[in-house]
């Protein structure tokens, strides 16, 4: 599963500039692109800092041009770091890659603020495991103009009907969550008791918010050119899995079938 968002220091060359890595990745993209071309793979996710577009256009050492999209990875910064980055018509055939979830973040600015007579500024933030059920399926629906307006083909390639970070190891072997405080320095939220696990713990409530919460995200995420949910099937977390989603309900079989098409408004 994904890590938690990772900043880079300040005294980091940024990805786009860095032509030590983009050297070192040169070469590796003309043999992977090459591989593909002989296994007709149209879409290559290269997961490296810095792309080489002209390799990737023309592989072949020929005026020939390939049909492959190269898709990169956003390196968990946000899309507004990549804006302008190689776009057309200087750049053709590239597509971006975002993660996005709800749950490893440990501090984050709701767009409201929670009521409170005092007008507490820190009820603005919080862990993201902390967010109510209402405040996940706002924040997916309130990406809808950022993956709208991104300017390369965009592909929300993980993301999760997961509300908290509850999954055994989710955040490392032996490392707790956030959710239930055994992570080191997270706030206790509530037991994680009947949020992850076999699905025959789970609550009819709780089944139903998944279900709100899987639609709102997939409304949401069509804005984009595509998504892949994470994952297919988990050992022991079913909140994680497509194929228990499919099997419980909380997931229809044509991704389609909305019970809740009007949820983002």
């Amino acid at each position: 599963m994904s890590p938690s968002t990772r900043i880079a220091p300040a005294n980091v060359t940024p990805f786009q500039t860095s032509w030590v890595l983009f050297r070192r990745s040169s070469t590796f993209d003309t043999i992977l692109l090459r591989f593909l071309r002989q296994r007709q793979v149209t879409l290559s996710s290269i997961v490296l800092e810095k792309s080489d577009n002209a390799t990737c256009r023309y592989p072949y050492g020929t005026a020939t041009e390939s049909n492959t999209v190269l898709q990169l990875h956003d390196a968990f910064q946000p899309l507004s770091y990549w804006s302008g980055f190689e776009t057309p018509p200087n750049w053709q055939g590239v597509a971006m890659d975002t993660h996005i979830y709800q749950v490893f973040s440990d501090s984050v600015r709701l767009l409201a603020c929670r009521p409170s007579e005092s007008r507490d500024e820190s009820l603005c933030f919080l862990q993201q495991v902390a967010m109510t059920w209402q405040e996940h399926i706002s924040a997916a629906c309130n990406t809808q103009s950022t993956l709208s307006g991104f300017d390369l083909w965009l592909m929300v390639g993980e993301w999760s009907p997961a509300a908290t970070d509850c999954a055994t190891y989710l955040n490392g072997r032996g490392v707790g969550s956030r959710y239930d405080g055994s992570y080191p320095g997270s706030t206790y939220v509530g037991s994680c008791t009947g949020l992850t696990g076999s699905a025959s713990t789970f609550s009819s409530s709780y089944m139903t918010f998944l279900r709100q919460f899987w639609e709102a995200q997939v409304i949401s995420y069509e804005k984009a050119d595509g998504w892949l949910m994470w994952t297919w099937k988990a050992e022991n977390a079913d909140d994680w899995s497509y194929q228990a989603g499919l099997q419980n309900g909380w997931i229809p079989w044509s991704p389609t079938d909305l019970l809740y098409p009007d949820i983002c408004g």
